[in-house]
């Protein structure tokens, strides 16, 4: 539900393009952009927990959905970001702020 509710509120999950992505064994990344930049997201999922960078974002401030944890980035810059063991990081570039409350995956 807390997911859904996510998504709901973040065009780019919703309709975004994958702007770029990656991943390891342990965890994946990508970046969602709608309409040129109008939403634009970046994701980080981790199945053990650990670090996650993903590079060539676009500029702005970005609020976790999650946690609600702030990060800057500049233009063409990166996000680095830790994501808990079997959650995800969803900072979405001007968001509002943590979504929902912390579930058994979404803490």
């Amino acid at each position: 539900a807390r997911l859904n509710a996510i998504r709901r509120a973040v065009p780019a999950l919703q309709k975004g393009t994958m702007r770029n992505y990656g991943g390891t064994d342990n965890e994946f990344w990508c970046a969602r952009d709608y309409q040129d930049g109008q939403s634009y997201a970046v994701v980080g999922l981790s199945q053990n927990g650990g670090s996650v960078t993903v590079n060539n974002v676009r500029a702005g401030t970005y609020v976790d959905a999650v946690t609600g944890n702030k990060l800057t980035a500049n233009e063409g810059g990166s996000l680095q970001f830790s994501v808990k063991a079997g959650s995800a990081a969803i900072y979405v570039r001007g968001g509002a702020g943590k979504i929902g409350v912390d579930g058994e995956y979404l803490k």
